[in-house]
């Protein structure tokens, strides 16, 4: 038969009963870090939320810069959109112009007013024959109401320079 000794217990050194004590504290004291880090966390936090409610009702001057360009950007894109849709369609003068100058007439400057559905042309023509064709075929047509000569002279090359105006219907320049 065997006997058994029962070993007498070791009793553990002091350095390790510090070892371990020191260990005990280390992470109660880790636990404690992190619970008081969370709780500072969420106060910080709240700070934030509500730094950001202020500054979110409150305007930076760069912000209060870019809302006025955003706003006259805005205006501008209107007007421009009312000034289009105002706007007068001009090439029915062009047109008409176009179709009617006599070959030996030179049209040196146009101004075309569709306020007042005019338009005042200076010109050149080689002879007085040519002026009264250019003249003749402007009365046949019936896009014209009135059509008058404001200014004749002659050039210093011969030729005959002369200004018209030409009054159009209130519907030509829709």
């Amino acid at each position: 038969m065997v006997d058994i000794i029962p070993r007498t217990p070791q009793s553990s050194s002091l350095l390790m009963k510090a070892l371990l004590t020191a260990s005990a504290a280390v992470f109660a004291a880790a636990l404690g870090g992190f619970a008081i880090l969370f709780f500072l966390d969420s106060k910080i936090q709240n700070k934030i939320e509500a730094a950001e409610v202020i500054l979110a009702a409150e305007k930076t001057p760069e912000q209060i810069d870019m809302e006025e360009y955003v706003f006259a950007a805005r205006a501008r894109l209107q007007d421009f959109a009312t000034v289009v849709q105002e706007r007068s369609n001009m090439a029915p003068v062009f047109s008409f112009v176009e179709a009617v100058v006599h070959p030996d007439i030179t049209f040196l400057v146009m101004s075309v007013d569709a306020l007042r559905q005019s338009a005042d042309m200076k010109g050149r023509a080689r002879s007085f024959s040519a002026l009264d064709e250019q003249f003749a075929v402007l009365k046949t047509r019936e896009e014209l109401l009135d059509f008058s000569l404001t200014q004749i002279q002659l050039g210093e090359d011969g030729t005959i320079e002369f200004q018209i105006t030409m009054q159009f219907p209130g519907d030509f320049f829709q």
